[in-house]
């Protein structure tokens, strides 16, 4: 029975459908990786950003914010693109999807540092703000 069920699964039939349950599981996972960062930065100052562009239309943070949960399930699905063809057997096809993904990984520390030293650099200026102000006040150091 079980050498039936493993021969059913390497046959095309069962290729075609193992690639067909992973797709279905790469949209099902993108689809929550992009719920849980726009619930996440929705609690952010983000949410509530209010510009106008060039040609006058008011851009708000949920656009932002929706952005960038589409971003993330486009990046969390082309996680599984490779997988998909792999067992299709199409590996011609994912040698430049995984060249693209070593690319883009390769990128991931270097912004995850940028964004660090941003936070730290933020919090810095804050404290110095907090002590100067004062000082410059009692100084009268706005009549400069």
């Amino acid at each position: 029975m079980t050498e039936k069920f493993y021969e059913f699964f390497n046959s095309g039939f069962g290729t075609a459908l193992k690639a067909i349950l992973v797709l279905i599981l790469a949209f099902v996972v993108a689809a929550i990786a992009k719920s849980l960062i726009e619930k996440l930065l929705k609690h952010t100052k983000l949410a509530d950003l209010k510009r106008t562009d060039k040609n006058g239309q008011e851009n708000t943070g949920m656009k932002t914010i929706e952005l960038i949960g589409k971003l993330v399930q486009l990046i969390v699905f082309l996680l599984f693109v490779p997988g998909i063809f792999e067992i299709l057997g199409m590996t011609q096809v994912t040698a430049p999807i995984l060249a693209l993904l070593n690319t883009v990984w390769g990128y991931v520390p270097n912004i995850l540092f940028a964004i660090i030293i941003l936070w730290i650099g933020f919090y810095i200026a804050k404290l110095v703000r907090e002590l100067l102000v004062p000082i410059l006040n009692k100084l009268e150091g706005n009549r400069l």
